[in-house]
């Protein structure tokens, strides 16, 4: 709906022979209110009061003078940074200047916001979180360390040295352009040299040559679904004469940064928005009431900056021309978008509609960061104790750990909601987990993946679930049926989409056991699933292979459906992965490793030719039985995905049937109660339940509601006995077969 509102404006400024107005992203992303409020106070906003907005991440290895950078710059002042003080996680700082005209009669003010991401690997899947379309990467090289490096292969044959400083450029420069670029394949770059002081002028010059080389070398080979734009702008920032140095010692160099940096955000207008009045006073207005007053504690910072949209909307209403909470609504949606608050909306809401009053707005996004930087945090290798230990082993973050940090601590003071509500922001960012199978999240252990170091550890020898059998027997998984399925993708980003991965195909109902780079998660008797992380030594591609056993091809196939539209929910996330060019991202249909034999058929093969599944399948009878849902893409499709789930239910439900029918009825040690009673009621759809004691026959508990489908009874009448109570609507049930339950 928002395009449709853009497409009629644009049509009415060409019917009026005006100039189309530039609308950006975040505001069309609000929907139709979102556009009609963007320009209404566009229109009513002179020139002068425009506020052009803008994002720069300054990204690069730990110590490599990052903070430094953006301390001395915006304090506008030498600040080089004591190396015990590293970034956690990230920071963030306001910069302002004025762009003049030509001839100095007008000016246009920008607001930038810098965030400093810190360089420990730990970090780089919280990083991605916070990389958008509309923002200018500062890549920091430490000339100091690319000088001695370059010193240290000059004894080496020409060959190695290529091959050393290749190897170099790739971890500690590259990594952080092709990460950036898979997620943001427009992303625009600029590079940095930092400690300039400690090197020669004829250093810097070798150092920007070399740069320029491996640069060069890797542009030729570039995806074709990365904008051109965007190679045209490494190319040049990285070639010799535009490389920009800077000391934080030398207030010569940090002017001429800060210059640089000023006149890189003027010749990029498409990274700036521009923000009418409106907008501009309600961020105003958000800064001073999210001020942070030096006496406050913890708690009192929580619920000064984490309040209910009402709430907000109350505090706002003195800004001029903020007529109405739609208006308001439109407006903190595009300040998310640009990151200046944290508005996490009901995904099911209409965009149109009006936000729920109780709908938390987080004002500070500082907070969240401090939030989330004591879960993920490079300084508990070194803290000592079971807790800690149990965190660095296997990512297991214990509640009675988690609310020691000050910041969940805080939380729990706010109130009962807010420990469970930020748990459950960990799993929508694709951070952490809940350990064990739980409705609620109060008290509940989380698992973090960040701290299972997955590709240093990804040696390990894991056996095909077809070669477990006692593993199977186990868990009660039956049957010889067998799924597999695996992705090849880049070295650069892998770690982080199998940390995401494992994370978005959590399931409430299935148990997990974790290895160093695997997970196997299961739900008895009826599947067992095992991801597994494969590097690769070259360096180059990681694989990440599903295998799924059940009773029967066809369950098999509906687990691995649902996992597989887990991964490709994560990989919706990585646009720049969507070519497969230089086979950058391939996906597998793998033949289950039962006999030593590896035959395995592209997807992508498959997605182009959908007919040619049915005659591969009768010589590949370990194919799926059903492939549109990839070919439709389902996991973007809502109503899709509804008709898949109950699809899966009713094939399910015969063997969870059966599996009951045994605890229930043919165990010789139940597990179950044998004597329940229901009361339904036609006019609610409603039963009544209650179990019984096999001996008194007396309920000793509080009645159990459940809303059950019209035809409920009917459907499972050869599982209860029926009694009428009365002449019209209720009918109590003996129940001495309770498999009907399983559904």
């Amino acid at each position: 709906m928002g395009l449709l509102a853009c497409a009629h404006h644009w049509h009415d400024c060409y019917e009026k022979g005006k100039p189309l107005t530039k609308i950006p992203s975040e505001v069309i992303e609000g929907g139709e209110d979102a556009v009609r409020t963007f320009l209404d106070d566009l229109e009513k906003t002179s020139v002068d009061q425009l506020v052009y907005r803008s994002k720069v991440c300054i990204v690069g290895p730990s110590t490599w003078g990052k903070t430094s950078l953006v301390k001395s710059m915006t304090k506008n002042e030498p600040l080089p940074e004591n190396i015990e003080d590293r970034t956690i996680g990230i920071d963030l700082f306001p910069f302002t200047f004025k762009e003049n005209s030509n001839d100095g009669t007008t000016s246009k003010q920008h607001d930038v916001t810098f965030w400093d991401f810190a360089g420990q690997d730990i970090y780089h899947v919280t990083h991605a979180l916070f990389f958008s379309e509309r923002t200018m990467y500062l890549i920091c090289v430490d000339l100091s360390v690319y000088a001695k490096k370059l010193e240290d292969v000059k004894m080496c044959t020409a060959l190695k040295q290529t091959v050393v400083m290749e190897r170099f450029f790739e971890e500690n420069v590259l990594r952080w352009v092709r990460f950036i670029l898979f997620r943001q394949p427009s992303a625009q770059f600029k590079v940095i040299g930092t400690k300039v002081d400690l090197v020669s002028d004829i250093k810097v010059k070798d150092i920007s040559s070399d740069m320029n080389y491996h640069m060069t070398s890797f542009l030729k080979n570039l995806d074709k679904e990365v904008a051109d734009e965007a190679k045209d702008a490494l190319n040049d920032v990285f070639k010799p004469s535009n490389l920009v140095v800077f000391s934080a010692k030398l207030e010569d160099s940090i002017a001429k940064a800060r210059q640089s940096i000023e006149q890189a955000i003027i010749d990029k207008p498409n990274l700036s928005i521009t923000m009418p009045a409106t907008y501009s006073q309600v961020l105003a207005q958000i800064v001073k009431t999210r001020r942070p007053d030096a006496n406050a504690t913890p708690a009192n910072r929580v619920k000064q900056v984490i309040v209910p949209f009402r709430a907000l909307f109350n505090k706002l209403m003195d800004v001029p021309n903020l007529e109405d909470a739609g208006k308001c609504q439109a407006i903190l949606r595009v300040l998310h978008n640009l990151g200046d608050i944290l508005w996490y909306e009901d995904n099911g809401k209409d965009r149109d509609s009006i936000a729920n009053p109780d709908e938390l707005i987080i004002l500070d996004p500082k907070l969240m960061l401090d939030i989330v930087r004591e879960v993920v945090n490079h300084n508990y290798d070194t803290r000592k104790g079971n807790l800690y230990e149990a965190l660095r082993r296997d990512g297991t973050l214990h509640h009675s750990l988690l609310i020691t940090f000050t910041w969940w601590e805080a939380l729990k003071e706010a109130g009962d909601n807010m420990v469970p509500l930020f748990k459950r922001f960990l799993q929508h960012f694709n951070l952490a987990y809940p350990a064990s199978i739980a409705e609620k999240l109060d008290e509940v252990d989380m698992i973090v993946p960040m701290y299972w170091k997955t590709r240093a550890e990804a040696q390990e020898t894991v056996k095909p679930l077809a070669k477990q059998p006692s593993m199977l027997m186990r868990i009660s998984v039956t049957g010889s049926a067998f799924a597999k399925w695996k992705y090849s993708l880049p070295a650069a980003i892998s770690e982080a989409v199998y940390v995401n991965f494992v994370v978005q195909c959590y399931r409430q109902d299935a148990a997990r056991n974790v290895g160093p780079a695997h997970v196997e998660c299961f739900v008895r008797g009826e599947f067992c699933a095992v991801i597994k992380f494969v590097a690769d030594k070259s360096g180059r591609c990681d694989d990440i292979e599903i295998e799924v056993a059940a009773a029967t091809h066809e369950v098999a196939w509906a687990e691995m459906r649902d996992i597989v539209m887990s991964m490709e929910n994560v990989l919706r996330k990585y646009p720049g992965l969507k070519s497969t060019k230089q086979g950058m991202l391939e996906r597998y249909i793998v033949k289950p490793d039962d006999d030593g034999e590896h035959d395995h058929i592209v997807v992508s093969g498959l997605v182009a030719n959908p007919s040619e599944l049915k005659k591969k399948r009768i010589k590949m009878p370990w194919l799926p039985l059903d492939f549109d849902w990839y070919i439709q893409r389902a996991w973007e499709n809502p109503g899709k995905l509804e008709e898949l789930r109950a699809q899966k239910i009713t094939l399910q439900l015969p063997h969870r049937l059966d599996v009951l029918r045994q605890l229930v009825v043919s165990s010789e040690t139940r597990q179950l109660p044998a004597l329940w009673t229901l009361l339904y009621s036609k006019e609610t759809s409603e039963i009544v339940l209650r179990i019984h004691s096999d001996i008194s026959g007396l309920c000793h508990h509080v009645p159990l509601r459940i809303t059950v489908p019209n035809k409920f009874v009917m459907e499972h009448s050869d599982s209860i006995q029926v009694n009428f109570c009365s002449s019209d609507c209720w009918l109590r049930t003996l129940v001495r077969d309770l498999s009907f339950f399983a559904e």
